[in-house]
């Protein structure tokens, strides 16, 4: 990890998380909008999935690693390449003939929505410890051969960075329709 964050020159603020981090973190808030207490552990819980890793950061450090995948610089195409065009479609758990199986590459979740007419794909990650929810996406760009126009990443220390993530990136892309930032993936607290 460090050897990533020093080479783009991130703060040593980005790591994955450990219970010493408690004390600098913010205050988190649950779904319903109560503060946690202090002293209160934010550890994750659960098993970490499809890219997970726990990670605890800054703005700062987001956004060089959104600008880092968007191909800003230009230098990082060779591995993106490798990292996002490479896909697996996962099964699904239970099967639902509804919905569409989630189409993945490394670390990233990809969406394509027609917009005006056209087919838009999009790359997106979203996580969280207690407390905190973070969401991160991109238009699809290295196929292109040219840095993404489009990008934005939400942090926040609540409940709600995926929903809103999601309706500003279909906002940027052009949606005049976005999706309802009500709708939010299931995030859980951890137990006291």
């Amino acid at each position: 990890m460090s050897t990533l964050t020093d080479d783009l020159n991130m703060t040593g603020n980005t790591a994955p998380y450990n219970s010493s981090m408690d004390p600098n973190l913010p205050v988190g808030y649950d779904k319903s909008g109560t503060i946690f207490p202090l002293g209160r552990s934010y550890a994750p819980t659960g098993p970490m999935l499809f890219g997970a890793g726990y990670l605890v950061s800054t703005g700062n450090d987001m956004m060089t690693w959104l600008q880092f995948n968007m191909g800003i610089p230009t230098t990082s195409l060779p591995e993106l390449k490798l990292q996002q065009l490479n896909t697996w479609t996962l099964p699904q758990c239970p099967p639902d003939a509804k919905k569409k199986a989630p189409l993945v590459s490394l670390g990233w979740f990809h969406h394509t929505e027609t917009i005006n007419g056209e087919q838009v794909t999009y790359l997106a990650k979203d996580g969280g410890v207690g407390g905190f929810t973070s969401w991160m996406g991109f238009q699809s760009w290295v196929e292109t051969g040219q840095a993404s126009p489009i990008g934005c990443f939400v942090l926040t220390n609540s409940h709600g960075a995926s929903g809103l993530g999601t309706s500003i990136i279909n906002i940027l892309l052009g949606n005049p329709t976005p999706v309802d930032v009500s709708v939010e993936a299931e995030y859980v607290t951890p137990p006291e």
